[in-house]
């Protein structure tokens, strides 16, 4: 089974081309401290963070988290074949 993971690369370069920085945008959207330090350390949030964070900053969920492949664990059969 493979494990995968987060980051959000994507939201940090678009702040940055935006000339906006984090604490704007949490004070915008109402994000919680807490939430934004899970973004900071590509944990995983809420779709509603997600989609206050696009209505805010103007674009999909695609163009601020990257799902990545970290690696595989020993190939799991789900069908027990």
């Amino acid at each position: 089974r493979k494990t995968m993971s987060v980051n959000y690369k994507k939201l940090w370069k678009r702040l940055i081309d935006l000339d906006m920085d984090a604490t704007a945008v949490q004070e915008k959207t109402k994000i919680a401290p807490s939430t934004f330090s899970k973004i900071r350390k590509n944990e995983y949030v809420s779709m509603d963070v997600l989609v206050r964070l696009c209505n805010c900053l103007h674009c999909q969920i695609s163009d601020l988290v990257e799902v990545e492949d970290v690696g595989s664990t020993k190939e799991h059969n789900v069908l027990g074949r």
